[in-house]
């Protein structure tokens, strides 16, 4: 889907609509049958990561943020362990999952108490050959992240939430890719960078693309 998103950094679901962040201090609301702008929310403090926990979102960055969708109002704000900013985070389990932007793979991600703060467990991811890591996702029972090389390749990784061992890798669209979060039926979204503003649907381990012009698949 095109979009009218500039430099998005990570996506959410949340059963209607999807969530955007971006390098401006706001949250945008997209129609995820055409991705068109349905609204804004102003953000403070900035954000990278975003996910959906069932009722609110959450962002991260230099901290993380609990957000009413409705209003864009933080409603509890949490310190990041060893005062990391976190470019990726995820709901899944009762937990949240977060990472940091890294190259070549073995980053840690950090399961965290959505209460307390505390870190509950540390992961580490498995090798990407080279590629970026950004964001991640809880999705059918793992955790997904999408990887991007210096040409623009792209693969997702799945991985077990419960010591980071690798389950499946899927090779994804042909540009860069930042954001990613699953739906209610069970499909897999990512957002391009800065430079390539998509969205992009899997589905059943299937990339699906649909063209900017005429909307066909």
């Amino acid at each position: 889907l095109p979009t009218e998103i500039f430099q998005a950094y990570d996506v959410a679901f949340d059963g209607e609509v999807l969530w955007v962040t971006t390098a401006a201090s706001r949250l945008y609301k997209l129609d995820p049958t055409d991705g068109h702008l349905l609204g804004t929310l102003p953000q403070s403090g900035g954000a990278y990561g975003l996910c959906f926990d069932g009722e609110h979102l959450w962002t991260s960055g230099g901290m993380i943020r609990k957000i009413d969708p409705r209003t864009g109002q933080c409603l509890k704000a949490l310190e990041t362990p060893d005062g990391i900013t976190f470019s990726g985070i995820a709901y899944g389990e009762g937990s949240l999952w977060a990472m940091k932007a890294g190259v070549g793979g073995r980053e840690p991600v950090y399961r965290i108490d959505p209460e307390t703060g505390s870190v509950l467990a540390r992961l580490r991811t498995p090798s990407t050959g080279g590629g970026w890591l950004y964001t991640l996702s809880y999705f059918n029972g793992g955790l997904w992240f999408p990887s991007s090389t210096a040409d623009g390749a792209v693969k997702v990784y799945k991985i077990s939430p419960a010591d980071g061992s690798l389950r499946a890798t899927l090779p994804g669209p042909a540009d860069y890719c930042r954001g990613i979060c699953t739906d209610l039926d069970g499909g897999l979204w990512l957002v391009g960078s800065s430079y390539y503003p998509n969205a992009y649907l899997v589905e059943t381990g299937t990339w699906m693309r649909e063209d900017p012009q005429s909307g066909t698949v």
